[in-house]
């Protein structure tokens, strides 16, 4: 799904995240809008291997059970219309940066971003204990380049 513009009105940037995880991918950075929150993810192949995501990828907070809805994706298959997509990497070290844009979400307490698939695996997508830090205010990335560095080779199933 390719997002033509972000209809929405730019709130801050963060780039200080920490979180738990056991997946090849790296949260790069939040950018707060007025409606939604947009999340830049790094994911790095550890081989000739596949990133798996699907359409359960939510913001969960465990301490209210509050659950935030994947609204759409960028450099990735629309996984919002129900279809799993698979990423296909050819070599060690290869790279994909992508975009999800979820329903705006609180960043004042900590949250998992799920998908109802094993945490265990590298090549499935969750984070848990995700903690922004608010003093890391940056500037907005340019979501064009950020693709465009690394795009993906993917496919649905």
């Amino acid at each position: 799904m390719v997002l033509l513009a972000l209809p929405f009105v730019l709130g801050a940037q963060y780039n200080k995240i920490s979180y738990k995880t056991a997946s090849n991918a790296r949260l790069i950075q939040i950018d707060q809008y007025d409606d939604a929150s947009v999340f830049h993810f790094v994911y790095t192949s550890d081989g000739v291997d596949t990133l798996n995501a699907n359409h359960n990828v939510k913001i969960y907070f465990p301490d209210t059970e509050e659950a935030y809805k994947l609204l759409d994706t960028e450099n990735l298959p629309d996984i919002t219309s129900g279809v799993e997509c698979q990423v296909v990497f050819n070599n060690p070290g290869q790279e994909m940066n992508f975009i999800m844009v979820f329903e705006k979400i609180p960043l004042d307490r900590p949250f998992d971003i799920e998908t109802g698939s094993s945490a265990a695996d590298p090549h499935n997508f969750h984070f848990t204990n995700v903690i922004v830090d608010p003093s890391s205010c940056v500037e907005q990335i340019d979501k064009d380049s950020f693709i465009s560095r690394n795009p993906a080779m993917a496919y649905a199933r």
